[in-house]
């Protein structure tokens, strides 16, 4: 279904008039469906992978295999989200290098976050509606 600003409930955060098909560093987040937490738990602020959450990774890893002028940056994997940096490359005049407009830190130190992370579930226990239930 595409975005219908009257259904969706969400808020903008691009900047308003920036071409996003431009050369540039973008920070991203996916996050799953009703902050359903599948792909591992966060222990003693370290990722604890699970079976989805590879297959997550080797997603993220194989972008570059279907868009060459898409480069990686920082990743990281949260129980219900993922943050990255993609960095869209101007192909005609070689690689472009730059830097992400935002710290790349943050991306790094998420899980060390978790507990305070407005992703957790534990913030909004009656937002449950579940997709579907895997066991762990």
């Amino acid at each position: 279904m595409p975005y219908d600003p009257r259904i969706h409930q969400r808020r903008s955060i691009r900047l308003k008039g920036h071409d996003y098909t431009q050369p540039g560093a973008y920070f991203i987040t996916l996050c799953t469906q009703a902050r359903q937490c599948l792909f591992g738990n966060v222990v003693k602020g370290k990722m604890q992978l699970n079976y989805l959450c590879h297959i997550a990774f080797n997603c993220w890893e194989a972008i570059p295999d279907h868009f060459p002028h898409i480069e990686l940056d920082t990743f990281v994997v949260m129980p219900n989200h993922l943050h990255g940096i993609l960095v869209i490359t101007d192909t005609s005049v070689g690689a472009w290098h730059c830097h992400a407009p935002t710290r790349r830190q943050y991306i790094l130190d998420n899980p060390q976050r978790w507990a305070d992370d407005p992703e957790n579930p534990q913030h909004n226990p009656d937002d449950c509606e579940f997709l579907f239930d895997i066991p762990f």
